[in-house]
């Protein structure tokens, strides 16, 4: 007879074990399942792990940190209560927890449903060719910005908490994290571009490139220079870097709500091409379905 385990932790192999079922969950469902927070943490053991076993074999992972968990189950192993009693040992013992789910699937959406979850958060995914970028051009220059260098981190930080002050995530990044994503495949201090103005960072665009699909990873403005066009500037110049590595498609993902930011990409050639979701328990949504701290203006535009 067949015997689930549910239990926390990370023995030795786990890790590769939940790479795999995360690769299977890919395949089928044309989406990853964990977001870059979730494979930094299962990279560095950081966040709270719980392992679902069927007969020793691992068949379902969730993950906590910051308030927000992600689950998966190995498709073969679905619909026989793997993913509830994941759900509920996690919230069980930290409840308020909200779930994130990537692409928008509609099982996702109805697992969530069921345990009394709605939606209080929307990224849009986008995504342009470069052709397509390029003829959004229209003959206006490329401006040049110099590229990062650790004496910049400072300015770099700085500018960052300015310009993502109200961003639940991206506002909270330190020297720590720039450290570690710049050590980490598809992050090259050459793609990370600055625009100066009387000694500070004024704003700055990150790109990641992971041959052939480029992204922008984070472009942001001092709330000082908004409102100049310096983003739309910077995310040119930055097309330009990851068009120049051979990169033929770029993505990217935005806040939903963000319509100046929206309407830059749009307008610079990207569409959507998926969404991500973040939940939260029916009994925990203020008045009006969006929680104050969701909001994000981090782009100029």
């Amino acid at each position: 007879m067949s015997a689930l385990e549910v239990a926390y932790g990370l023995p030795p192999g786990a890790a590769a074990d939940i790479s795999r079922l995360a690769a299977d969950c890919t395949g089928a469902d044309g989406v990853d399942p964990l977001n870059e927070a979730a494979r930094l943490g299962l990279a560095t053991g950081t966040g709270t792990h719980l392992l679902a076993r069927w007969d020793g074999r691992v068949v379902g992972y969730a993950t906590s940190d910051g308030g927000v968990a992600q689950l998966l189950v190995a498709p073969a192993y679905r619909r026989q209560g793997i993913g509830t009693a994941l759900l509920r040992t996690l919230t069980g013992d930290t409840p308020g927890l909200d779930l994130w789910a990537f692409g928008g699937l509609e099982p996702a959406a109805g697992f969530a449903q069921k345990y009394g979850y709605a939606p209080v958060r929307e990224l849009r995914q986008m995504a342009a060719t470069v052709p397509a970028w390029q003829a959004t051009l229209a003959g206006r220059p490329i401006e040049s910005f110099p590229a990062y260098t650790p004496a910049a981190l400072d300015a770099l930080l700085t500018c960052n908490a300015r310009a993502f002050a109200t961003h639940p995530e991206q506002g909270a990044m330190t020297a720590a994290d720039v450290q570690q994503r710049l050590a980490s495949p598809g992050f090259d201090p050459a793609g990370l571009f600055l625009a100066w103005a009387d000694g500070k960072v004024a704003g700055f665009h990150w790109t990641k490139w992971e041959p052939p699909v480029g992204e922008v990873y984070v472009l942001g403005v001092d709330p000082a220079a908004a409102g100049r066009g310096l983003g739309r500037r910077l995310l040119d110049a930055g097309l330009a870097y990851l068009a120049a590595q051979g990169a033929t498609t770029v993505r990217l993902w935005v806040e939903a709500d963000n319509f100046p930011a929206t309407t830059l990409y749009a307008t610079s050639g990207f569409s959507v091409v998926g969404r991500d979701l973040r939940y939260r328990e029916l009994g925990r949504i203020a008045p009006g379905g969006q929680p104050a701290d969701q909001r994000r203006s981090e782009e100029d535009q």
